[in-house]
């Protein structure tokens, strides 16, 4: 009996390849999740809760937002992997008490980051008008709500792990960034579509939904000064993290110039409203910000991202007090650069 050696030596090539595949693959995943385990759970509190959701978090990285990205969302590849980090999320979540404001840092490393890294895309292709994104609008409708359903515990709740509660502020100011652009661009966006309407600013006729808005600059302050008090390292922490001033900021002036339009916009504005002052400090200070060597936007004061609607600028001069600003404006029209500008303030 003839024994053909190059077919035999074929599937053993095959089968070592298919093992060291199969090891690696076993490797790789016990290395992804135990790392992150170790460092997060040992001598912490809630330890078991933390190894089902640093879990699911990697379930997150490894495979739901890279295959996301490539095969689109909630592709069929993901759908198992979206199975068992929902049942670990779950599992973890249940483990805490209901009083825990650790269960919202979880939400922010689990959900949270689902919405940053596949979800704000997805939005903004649906204020795009892409066919697709307007197709899943009930879907995005809940998520707008579930981001909006966080701010209060949040920014309220105690945390006993003392290595958590140091990242609290930082990630609750990211957090509530995304949150200002979802409310008011997804919800304007929602509202034109409902009224059949292509452009304009039904939002700003909206009471119900400029109120909510206007909470979320009420839950960044009121987590500042619980901070302050009870969680100091949480602000050492914060600024010295390289841009986080300047988000800080950003947040106070888009929010307070949407405000200072939406009182113009109803007459309900007068030069006492304290957002005319914010608007004016923060707008200040992103524009000083260029030269903090702890950001490094090498152009913050781009005339994109600094500019006065027709209401503002009329609002605005009505103001005797804040006619200074009227400089700055003259200031960024002209200035050919960031650098231009700081020098010349």
């Amino acid at each position: 009996m003839k024994i053909n050696l190059n077919y035999n030596l074929g599937w053993k090539k095959i089968s070592i390849a298919v093992v060291s595949l199969i090891l690696f693959i076993i490797v790789f995943n016990f290395m992804a999740f135990i790392i992150p385990i170790l460092q997060n759970c040992v001598g912490r509190p809630y330890p078991q809760a933390k190894i089902y959701l640093v879990s699911a978090a990697t379930i997150n990285n490894i495979y739901i937002f890279p295959l996301s990205k490539t095969f689109g969302y909630k592709n069929k590849l993901t759908l198992p992997f979206y199975k068992l980090r929902d049942y670990l999320y779950s599992k973890g979540l249940a483990l805490y008490p209901e009083n825990e404001g650790e269960r919202e840092v979880q939400w922010f490393n689990v959900r949270f980051a689902e919405y940053v890294k596949l979800i704000y895309r997805i939005e903004k292709d649906y204020e795009k008008g892409k066919k697709y994104a307007l197709e899943i609008e009930p879907m995005l409708i809940a998520w707008s709500n579930e981001l909006y359903s966080h701010l209060e515990p949040f920014s309220s709740l105690p945390i006993k792990d003392k290595k958590l509660r140091k990242l609290r502020y930082n990630m609750f100011i990211g957090y509530a960034y995304f949150t200002r652009s979802n409310k008011y661009y997804f919800t304007n966006r929602l509202l034109l579509n409902k009224a059949n309407l292509r452009r304009g600013l039904p939002i700003y006729k909206n009471k119900n939904e400029m109120n909510e808005y206007e909470k979320i600059l009420y839950y960044c302050d009121k987590l500042k000064e619980y901070v302050k008090k009870n969680e100091k390292e949480g602000l050492d922490y914060f600024y010295n993290k390289t841009e986080n001033f300047y988000f800080e900021n950003l947040i106070k002036y888009h929010m307070s110039r949407h405000m200072i339009e939406y009182r113009f916009a109803s007459n309900e504005f007068n030069c006492s409203d304290p957002y005319v002052k914010m608007y004016g400090k923060s707008f200040v200070k992103l524009l000083k910000a260029a030269k903090d060597p702890r950001v490094t936007h090498t152009d913050l004061a781009h005339r994109s991202v600094f500019f006065w609607t027709y209401d503002q600028e009329k609002a605005l001069k009505m103001c005797p007090e804040e006619r200074s600003l009227d400089k700055l404006r003259e200031m960024i029209f002209t200035s050919k650069t960031s650098k231009d500008l700081i020098e010349e303030l």
